[in-house]
């Protein structure tokens, strides 16, 4: 048990990131299929507002649990500002690489797909480590 809290202890960030990063898919899909289901919303509508309920949550477990940021005010709304930016313009760039890689070259993509998503976390989390959430 101890040796299990040395390494929790050492890679606390990377481990919650992951953690969190999972319960925010789970919320994602949650609310897109409560919506797109349950109350008979298109899908694209479904999958609009369930990101947009999976990045305001990722926030707010990203500043509290993985990053432990204390800023207020104006300080959280930058980050807040930041972080939404950062994913909107990550998502993009998953959907770039999907469109060129298989929509353009005819490469498979399952593959593709895995690879724009490896591309995603590793991208939202620097950004969300050196960028929105950094320490002064």
């Amino acid at each position: 048990m101890k040796a299990l809290m040395k390494y929790f202890t050492k890679y606390r960030e990377i481990i919650l990131y992951l953690f969190f990063g999972g319960v925010t898919t789970l919320v994602n899909a949650i609310v897109h299929f409560a919506l797109s289901f349950g109350a008979g919303l298109d899908a694209w509508l479904s999958g609009a507002a369930a990101n947009a309920v999976a990045i305001c949550f990722a926030f707010f477990v990203n500043k509290i649990y993985v990053f432990a940021s204390k800023r207020a005010g104006g300080g959280a709304a930058r980050e807040f500002a930041l972080f939404v930016s950062s994913r909107v313009a990550f998502s993009a760039m998953a959907v770039g690489i999907i469109f060129v890689f298989v929509d353009i070259l005819g490469l498979n993509e399952i593959v593709f797909f895995a690879i724009s998503q490896i591309f995603m976390i590793v991208a939202n989390y620097v950004a969300s480590k050196w960028l929105v959430f950094k320490k002064k």
